[in-house]
C-alpha cells in the first residue's frame, strides 16, 4: 500500500475537499471613493468593494476624456438601475446589480470650454447632459467679503451624523440579496 492510497491519505484528502468547499467568500472591501479610473477599473472595483461609488476629481478633464464619453453606454446603464453584465476574456466575469454611482468633477471653464466645443455634441447624444448638473460658481479672485458674523460649526455634527448614518444603510443595503435600487432615506 502506497502513501497516496492508504485510508488516512484518502480522509485527509476527503476533508480538505469538504474544508475547500465550505471556505467562505472573500470579504469585500469599502473603497467608495475613486480619483484616477477608466470604466473598467470603476467596474472591477464596484465588483471587488462597494457597489455605490463616487468618482472625484479635483481636475476633471481628464476624466472627462477617458471615463465619461467612452463609458456613457455602460454608466447609463448603471444610472437607470438597470444591472450591468461584465463579460472578459482574461479575468472573472461578473453582473453588477443594485448599484449607485455618482461624479463629482472640479474642473476650470477654460478646459471645460474645451472638452464641450470638442466633445458636447457625443455626450449630448450619449446622455451626459441629461444626467449632470454644472454649476459655475462665480470668482473670488481678488475678492474677500469681511464680515463680523462669527462662523459657528454646531450643525455641522447633525450633518456629519447623518452622512454616517447614510452611508452605513448603504452598506447595510449591499449585504442583503438583490432589491430594485430605491432612495435611502
Amino acid at each position: 500500500m502506497t502513501a497516496m492510497t492508504s485510508p488516512k491519505t484518502k480522509k485527509a484528502q476527503r476533508l480538505y475537499s469538504e474544508h475547500e468547499k465550505n471556505k467562505p467568500p472573500k470579504p469585500k472591501g469599502r473603497q467608495t471613493i475613486y480619483d484616477d479610473t477608466t470604466v473598467q477599473g470603476l467596474l472591477q472595483g464596484m465588483h471587488q468593494n462597494t457597489k455605490n461609488v463616487c468618482v472625484l476629481a479635483d481636475e476633471g478633464t481628464g476624466t472627462l476624456n477617458q471615463l465619461v464619453t467612452p463609458g456613457m453606454s455602460t454608466l447609463n446603464s448603471s444610472w437607470s438601475g438597470m444591472p450591468i453584465k461584465v463579460e472578459r476574456k482574461t479575468s472573472e466575469s461578473f453582473t453588477l446589480t443594485g448599484q449607485r454611482m455618482a461624479f463629482l468633477l472640479s474642473i476650470q471653464p477654460g478646459p471645460f470650454q474645451e472638452y464641450r466645443d470638442r466633445k458636447s455634441d457625443l455626450a449630448k447624444a450619449a446622455g451626459l447632459w441629461a444626467r449632470t448638473l454644472v454649476c459655475g460658481p462665480l470668482s473670488t479672485i481678488g475678492f474677500r467679503q469681511i464680515s463680523r458674523h462669527e462662523n459657528t460649526r454646531s450643525d455641522s455634527t447633525q450633518y456629519f451624523a447623518r452622512i454616517r448614518e447614510l452611508i452605513e444603510k448603504s452598506f447595510e443595503s449591499e449585504e442583503t440579496e438583490y432589491e430594485e435600487p430605491s432612495e435611502i432615506k
